[in-house]
């Protein structure tokens, strides 16, 4: 009977991006997944993807963030083919919300972390000139 190191249930983005690097590090691995790999089941299937570095849900997962996006450079090194395109994100909680939490955390997760990314005013507008990145 074949044996195996690590065996990963699953092979969508986390699953397969585990199985990688278990392998990178010599580990004898297998994958085994309910569907046929491309489907369209997983949580991370379809054509767009967005990391988000200004977290409300809490600040220490800006450093795990900070390193996927450095694995997903050195992925593309390793393919030689750009498989990440950066965007901009804005998070707008609606006017008459009371609630500061999801406009004020990301921005203290940002100074936390010393992020330069910009910060709109509440007011901010198109017209005000916002600020690119």
């Amino acid at each position: 009977m074949e044996t195996y190191d690590c065996i990963v249930a699953g092979v969508g983005g986390a699953g397969s991006a585990a199985l990688y690097h278990l392998a990178r590090r010599g580990l004898k691995v297998l994958g085994i997944d309910r569907f046929t790999p491309g489907h369209d089941r997983g949580s991370s299937h379809g054509d767009t993807r967005i990391i988000r570095m200004a977290y409300f849900e809490h600040p220490d997962y800006v450093p795990l963030l900070e390193r996927a996006h450095q694995l997903w450079d050195q992925l593309e090194e390793t393919r030689s083919e750009r498989l990440r395109f950066e965007t901009g994100l804005l998070q707008a909680p609606r006017v008459d919300s009371s609630w500061t939490g999801f406009s004020e955390a990301p921005a203290s997760t940002a100074w936390r972390w010393k992020s330069s990314k910009p910060r709109l005013r509440r007011d901010a507008s198109p017209a005000s000139g916002w600020p690119t990145p």
